[in-house]
This record gives structure tokens, sequence and C-alpha cells, in this order.
């Protein structure tokens, strides 16, 4: 009610609030007289200044170009993983200024790089979070090993110490 004596002793204040500056807040509406003395009125919660955190998720809701870009990123992107992590940080770096260059390297490395070609392929947040665009694109396969896999570390290591041996 627009009281301010009723007001002050259910919120126990020494002296009586003002609502002015209730109603200039938009939570009391100013009275107005329907019939005789009356006076009536109306707590206006719906009319109440939109809070930022309901301001950020309504437009959360509203697909931004960041995620239309993001979208068409992902659509290359061979490996489908944590997109949801991956979005967040498409958005926290602001990645859509760099949106087309991003969209070529994937595209470039899935018909190019031979290590994408092989299944080598990091999760997509990885990606984007190491600035992989940025790398060079590995055009060539490593040296294969006897059973027609990669070589493996060890044996990578131990064909060096027998190009070693072989040198002495």
């Amino acid at each position: 009610p627009n009281d301010a004596k009723l007001i002050q002793r259910m919120a126990m204040l020494d002296d009586a609030p003002n609502l002015n500056k209730f109603i200039g807040l938009r939570f009391l509406v100013a009275p107005c007289q329907p019939t005789g003395n009356q006076v009536v009125t109306v707590l206006a919660k719906h009319d109440a200044p939109e809070t930022e955190k309901r301001q950020r998720q309504r437009q959360s809701k509203v697909p931004s170009s960041n995620a239309l870009h993001f979208d068409a990123w992902w659509s290359e992107y061979p490996r489908k993983k944590e997109k949801k992590k991956a979005l967040a940080i498409w958005k926290r770096r602001k990645l859509d200024t760099l949106a087309d260059k991003i969209r070529a390297d994937t595209i470039t490395r899935n018909e190019v790089c031979a290590n994408w070609k092989a299944g080598f392929i990091c999760n997509p947040t990885t990606y984007l979070n190491g600035d992989r665009w940025e790398d060079e694109i590995e055009t060539n396969r490593r040296p294969q090993g006897g059973n027609g896999q990669s070589e493996t570390t060890i044996q990578r290591h131990e064909r060096r110490e027998r190009e070693a041996f072989d040198a002495a």
C-alpha cells in the first residue's frame, strides 16, 4: 500500500520512508483516486527496471553474430568435442574478427594436412586456445616404421642411436 506509516511499521523504520523514492524507482505507482476519498496503490513489480542479469540472459537467447560465425566454423571442424567450451572460448577471445582466417585454415587442414588426414586432430578447445590456425601445415607424413605405422618415440630414439653409431 502507498501508506508511509504502514511501511514504517512493517519495515521497522525509525522515520517514515519517502514514498517518492519508491515511486521514482517504480516499486510503487503514484496514487490515483477512482472513487471518493479512497486512495488505491498498485505494487508495480512488473514495471521494475530490468536487472543486468536478466538483461544478459535475455540477450544470450538471441543468436549473436559470434554464435553464427562459430557455428560455421564448427560445421567445418572434423572433431566434434566440447562444443559449449569451445563456444565459450570463441566468445571470450572475441574470435569473430578472425573467423574467416580460422575457417579457411580448418578447410585447408582438412584437405592437405597429413596429420589431420591420419586422424591426429586436436580437440576444438585446444585448437582455439593454442591459436593453431597460426601453425604450419604439415603436408608430408613422418617416417614410417617397418609395419606401416607411424614411428613411435622409442623407435625414433633407437633409429637415432643406430645413426649416431654408424656415423662414429
